[in-house]
């Protein structure tokens, strides 16, 4: 047992069945409400960011698509695209996987700090 200045005792205590699987559930309610608004936040910064980074690359497949059809012999120029085709599927993979997070809310470690001694409750 350890005492503050005000020499109030702090014990560690342990929860344990119902009881432990009830507190889990509130806190980690208010845990979600108070992270849901950086969350969303997050989010359409993610999605705003997504959006430039599509634009961009579909301007980029679109130049270097233009550059194919300009340069080379019909053969040349089918493999030339065939292969912009793999690029740009690969791309479409890659950023499909990347869409749409989604929260983890994990408790690492709980405490719970009860107070005796003169001037607490228990």
């Amino acid at each position: 047992m350890d005492a503050d200045e005000r020499g109030e005792q702090f014990s560690p205590s342990a929860l344990a069945g119902e009881r432990a699987r009830a507190d889990y559930e509130q806190v980690h309610e208010q845990a979600e409400a108070a992270g849901r608004p950086l969350f969303e936040d997050l989010m359409e910064q993610h999605r705003e960011h997504r959006a430039r980074e599509q634009d961009k690359m579909r301007r980029n497949f679109g130049a270097r698509r233009r550059g194919i059809a300009r340069i080379g012999l019909p053969q040349v120029r089918d493999h030339r695209i065939r292969c912009l085709e793999r690029d740009e599927a690969a791309w479409r993979e890659a950023g499909r996987a990347s869409e749409e997070p989604l929260p983890d809310v994990t408790a690492l470690v709980m405490l719970r700090v009860e107070r005796h001694g003169a001037g607490g409750d228990q």
